[in-house]
């Protein structure tokens, strides 16, 4: 199952040069060089392409770029092949859904439209009486088929989703291994995704720290993270679970860190 990956996206709707070296299989330098071979205007260069830096494996400063979603799509114009094709709809959805999410998170504060009195009605355009058709319909496949039978018809009906903080939607007890998986997290199942476990550490000691979850060492991670593997989740597009790699002990699939749990040190990147 395909999801569109909001993590390879950040919230100011740039990827990086890192990230598409990752995710295209290509040299991360080789990307660096293209970039810098792309014969576009010097203005066009200068807004779409931000040069940054970052500490490599070991500690040595490397060049990269922050890219927008023009640049993104005039530097992989030229990449190949079936799996450049599947990374470049992937990117194009993230994009696509960061976009609506910030949309929505816009329309829904009551200062955005010039006025402090106004307050955002997300139903405004379906007439009352079709409205209410739809929520009785959501309120009684919540009682009887449950949590995502409902959100499965809300999403369906096209009504705004609300995705901040939590991205997806698994049983949550409390069990902070549940919480880490449903905040930090995407699930997509797509077996294309993969994380790798130093990377699933890094991932949780920075959301601990933000959510003063309780500090598990990495042996307890894994022994705990290991047991989530093979349930459903209820990604941003249906249910979906991941895997750990039968090919690397190091790697599980069918998953991504959420963008703004990622870091510049972690495997992924080098």
């Amino acid at each position: 199952m395909t999801a569109p990956n909001t993590a390879i996206v950040s919230r100011d709707l740039r990827t990086s040069s890192l990230i598409i070296a990752d995710k295209f299989e290509k040299l991360h330098k080789n990307v660096i060089r293209d970039i810098r071979q792309l014969e576009v205007p010097d203005e066009f260069n200068r807004l779409n392409f931000e040069p940054v830096e970052y500490e490599d494996c070991k500690g040595e400063t490397r060049p990269s770029y922050n890219i927008t979603r023009d640049g993104f799509v005039i530097l992989v114009m030229g990449f190949t092949g079936a799996k450049a094709m599947h990374w470049k709809l992937k990117f194009l959805e993230a994009f696509n859904r960061m976009e609506a999410e910030l949309r929505f998170r816009d329309a829904t504060d009551p200062t955005s439209r010039g006025s402090q009195n106004y307050i955002y009605d997300p139903f405004e355009d379906v007439g009352s009486d079709k409205m209410n058709d739809i929520l009785s319909l959501i309120r009684e496949a919540r009682l009887v088929h449950g949590k995502n039978a409902a959100k499965s018809i809300w999403n369906r009906v096209g009504l705004p989703i609300f995705v901040e903080p939590i991205l997806l939607s698994a049983p949550d007890n409390g069990d902070t291994m549940d919480r880490f998986v449903n905040q930090a997290l995407i699930v997509t199942g797509d077996a294309n995704d993969k994380a790798y476990s130093s990377d699933l550490y890094a991932a949780y000691t920075t959301w601990q720290q933000r959510e003063g979850a309780p500090c598990l060492n990495s042996a307890t991670f894994f022994k705990r993270f290991a047991l989530q593997a093979g349930n459903i989740f209820y990604g941003p597009h249906g249910v979906a679970k991941f895997e750990k790699s039968k090919s690397d002990t190091s790697l599980y699939r069918g998953l991504e860190i959420h963008g703004d749990y990622i870091r510049e040190d972690m495997v992924m990147f080098q």
